[in-house]
């Protein structure tokens, strides 16, 4: 049975919400699955055998758009740093819309060089060191990453704003409902082709926390965007004191 059945104080609003989102998504509408009282499994495993070819590159473009919309008045020098790099494609963008090099890390290869020996000079894997000199990037954006961070979680945000000499901008959720929890563990097993056990997500992580996380190392909040969305995304502009 799925945890929006088990879940007493459930919040139909919320699951409505998500119910959308996942059609506009996937053009799959799992509604009857959920009344009929499917499991989570069961939902992963009708949407995955159903759902509509991703148009990835896009996805990217308007990734890109909003993020340089919400920045629009925000002094970029030289330098972008993306934490969380998915596509080299994205670098590409990025570079392009704000007419600077972009430089990307994640722990693993993007989806181009997965499956080969390929190499971006402008990529670097992270392993708890950010591989770039102090203050080296005038913007860096953490786009739906934090939630994923599972060890080392200060030392995350310290390598993130000791190479900043400007602005990070970030994007994650506020999960402040059991609802709201449950429908992002679902949302990731969805998107991310992920069994029970193949994957971490942060069911505790807060808006608070994060904002918390960045005053500890020397960063203002000058901006947040809130929403009310599932999963209670939020945008923040953060500046170093």
């Amino acid at each position: 049975m799925s945890k929006f059945v088990k879940n007493a104080n459930i919040d139909w609003q919320k699951i409505k919400m998500f119910i959308n989102y996942i059609k506009n998504i996937t053009g799959v509408y799992i509604g009857g699955l959920i009344k009929a009282k499917k499991t989570d499994s069961e939902i992963f495993d009708y949407i995955k055998k159903n759902k509509k070819e991703f148009n990835y590159n896009e996805f990217i473009i308007n990734k890109v758009d909003k993020i340089y919309k919400e920045l629009l008045y925000i002094p970029i020098e030289e330098n972008i740093l993306d934490i969380g790099t998915e596509d080299i494609k994205f670098l590409d963008e990025m570079s392009l819309k704000f007419n600077t090099k972009c430089y990307g890390i994640n722990i693993e290869n993007p989806i181009e060089y997965k499956n080969s020996n390929k190499k971006d000079e402008r990529f670097s894997v992270y392993n708890k060191i950010i591989p770039h000199p102090d203050l080296f990037f005038s913007l860096v954006t953490i786009i739906q990453v934090i939630h994923h961070v599972e060890e080392d979680f200060e030392l995350f945000f310290k390598e993130a704003c000791r190479v900043c000499n400007g602005y990070i901008y970030i994007k994650d959720v506020n999960l402040r409902t059991e609802t709201e929890k449950d429908i992002f563990e679902l949302q990731h097993k969805i998107f991310e082709d992920a069994e029970d056990n193949n994957f971490y997500m942060n069911r505790e992580m807060t808006a608070n926390k994060i904002i918390d996380e960045f005053k500890k190392n020397n960063f203002t909040l000058i901006s947040a965007n809130y929403t009310n969305n599932f999963s209670g995304t939020f945008t923040a502009i953060f500046k170093r004191n």
